[in-house]
């Protein structure tokens, strides 16, 4: 089953938003792709998480093959995996 949501028409932005802007654009910076979730008080910025895959690499219907074509991802501007490094910690 496919979940639908209702569009609202109550958002409204936060205070903080400019600086959210500038906040998930320097976090972004240097990624191909990326989602950079954020929230905020009224005084203060928080990073949720930052997802590096559309739909956190769970999107399996017909939109996917299209959105690809417009990520470039060639292997040669890949950064190296951090993984190999951390088990040798």
């Amino acid at each position: 089953m496919i979940p639908t949501f209702k569009l609202g028409s109550d958002f409204r932005k936060p205070a903080l938003w400019s600086g959210m802007i500038q906040v998930a654009q320097e976090l972004s910076r240097g990624h191909k792709f990326v989602r950079v979730d954020l929230f905020c008080t009224d005084i203060q910025i928080y990073l949720g998480e930052m997802t590096f895959w559309p739909g956190a690499g769970a999107y399996k219907v017909v939109g996917q093959k299209k959105l690809g074509e417009f990520l470039d991802f060639e292997r040669s501007t890949c950064k190296p995996l951090l993984r190999p490094r951390l088990e040798g910690l």
